[in-house]
């Protein structure tokens, strides 16, 4: 019985280590990102913010049920 014992805790502390030394070499800090990618994130985030701004064009659909909008135009979407 003591044998078992010593098997499980032997088992779970060799598991929880394992888990600790994954989780602290795939943690990820902003000093790892490249540049490039940085920028790439930051301007997604920039072109969500345009939609009240008068820079779409509206192109309405056939079936009457909305629109859909392209940046080239001079209205709001």
């Amino acid at each position: 019985m003591k044998k078992n014992v010593f098997k499980i805790i032997l088992v779970l502390v060799v598991i929880c280590s394992s888990f600790y030394n994954i989780f602290k070499t795939k943690s990820f800090n902003v000093d790892s990102f490249s540049d490039l990618m940085l920028q790439n994130v930051e301007a997604l985030a920039n072109s969500e913010s345009d939609y009240d701004k008068n820079v779409w064009e509206r192109y309405y659909r056939e079936d009457g049920s909305g629109y859909n909008c392209t940046k080239t135009g001079s209205e709001t979407c």
